[in-house]
């Protein structure tokens, strides 16, 4: 989000135009993130329904980070942009190459996770 606020004070027309791109993308990651911090809050308070709210934890750690890495993946692509603003329909964005870069962000942080267990399990 900060990245955001600086893009939009040094370079308006561009943060317009990505924006524009991105609306349903960011807006997604969103809720994903909001998941993520209700369930972390909710699952210590209750015992019998647990579960759910740790698959709501994990639900939303996923859309976020494979969101995140769908956006990126679209912007290395490139997006269509005529006249200052983007051409692009409303999944423009959505792509092979981007959803090749969410999955790839996936695993990519699947194999983080991974190295800190075993770190972890070498103290």
């Amino acid at each position: 989000m900060v990245s955001a606020v600086i893009l939009w004070g040094a370079f308006p027309v561009v943060y317009a135009t990505l924006l524009s791109a991105f609306y349903l993308p960011l807006i997604v990651m969103l809720l994903g993130l909001i998941l993520r911090g209700v369930a972390f809050e909710f699952r210590h308070k209750t015992q019998r329904m647990r579960w759910i709210w740790n698959a709501s934890f994990a639900g939303g750690s996923l859309v976020a980070s494979f969101m995140q890495g769908l956006t990126v993946g679209a912007l290395v692509e490139g997006l269509p942009v005529a006249n200052g603003q983007y051409a692009g329909g409303d999944f423009g964005w959505l792509t092979p190459f981007a959803v090749l870069c969410g999955v790839g962000l996936l695993r990519r942080l699947r194999a983080s996770r991974r190295l800190l267990a075993c770190h972890e399990m070498r103290r």
